[in-house]
């Protein structure tokens, strides 16, 4: 009842198109490997609609970011935020 859109691709070329979306998630090490995360940050909050939400889970090991919520499996972490 509820179809998803699921887009491939740097957000900071375009890859979203005009298109607005009522959510947004990066999953994984984007933030990390996106260059520069304010622009990043940036296009992804472009392509939302009014009221959408920008949600980030980022993967990693050694020490994690700042986030909303933080959950280890050893040296692995899950850390996940709504920017947005």
């Amino acid at each position: 009842p509820y179809p998803a859109t699921v887009r491939c691709g740097d957000v900071v070329d375009g890859v979203l198109g005009q298109r607005r979306f009522d959510v947004v998630v990066a999953v994984g090490s984007t933030l990390r490997e996106a260059g520069d995360r304010e622009q990043f940050v940036g296009a992804c909050r472009a392509a939302l609609a009014p009221g959408g939400a920008l949600l980030v889970a980022e993967t990693g090991t050694g020490p994690a970011p700042p986030a909303d919520h933080v959950r280890r499996l050893g040296e692995l972490w899950l850390a996940g935020s709504r920017l947005v």
